[in-house]
């Protein structure tokens, strides 16, 4: 963004300036940087990324007031946000998106089977020949589903000390991405169901105890 405004203002790249301008990982690649940025725009070209840059100002605002709305709405249920955000996978915009699907009270679900049934979570399976297959989730609440993934998803590379690490990253060697990410937002909603049901912040499980109890 920063970079895009300064190649609207005509300047001319070098590796201290853009030292200024980048973050990150990206820091590695000044040089490339310096190589791409050379020339000049066109009017054309000018006004098309000035009128990009306006609009995408305008989306983040947008944004904001929505994520302020959001905030409003939630404040009764700020005891419960801060509870599923003892968990380190669960960001507070995720911990709204979750009780607005399954709300503060469990008892409306007879068991956490129930619970993770209703999210779509339950594998199902074919059984032929006396053999079982398993086969795709049901469809559920592909609200829940979609935000359990993206907490999935945010910690699949971390090489974090955590029983949902550890759960991810064994499943995934045996049976791909995809399954690895469903088995994790299931445990993950397993954990939420007791957290909210007890009272309880979220208590975590280190990868050595994980390796312990399955020797168990």
């Amino acid at each position: 963004m920063n970079i895009m405004h300064a190649v609207l203002r005509s300047k001319s790249f070098d590796e201290d300036l853009l030292s200024d301008l980048v973050l990150g990982k990206l820091r590695e690649k000044i040089p490339q940087l310096i190589c791409a940025l050379k020339g000049q725009l066109t009017s054309t070209q000018a006004d098309k990324l000035s009128i990009a840059l306006d609009n995408l100002k305008n989306f983040e605002n947008k944004i904001a007031q929505i994520e302020c709305l959001i905030e409003d709405k939630s404040h009764h249920l700020q005891p419960a946000i801060d509870l599923l955000c003892t968990c380190f996978a669960i960001k507070k915009t995720s911990a709204i998106a979750i009780l607005s699907e399954i709300g503060t009270d469990m008892s409306v679900f007879p068991s956490v089977n129930h619970l993770y049934s209703w999210a779509g979570l339950c594998p199902q399976n074919n059984e032929t020949g006396g053999k079982r297959r398993s086969a795709k989730t049901k469809k559920g609440n592909m609200y829940l589903k979609a935000v359990l993934t993206q907490c999935v998803n945010s910690f699949s590379r971390s090489k974090r000390s955590s029983r949902f690490v550890s759960r991810f990253h064994s499943i995934k060697l045996r049976r791909g991405h995809n399954k690895a990410v469903i088995a994790v937002c299931r445990s993950m909603l397993v954990a939420i169901y007791y957290m909210l049901s007890r009272n309880e912040s979220f208590k975590e499980i280190s990868e050595a105890k994980v390796v312990e109890k399955k020797r168990d």
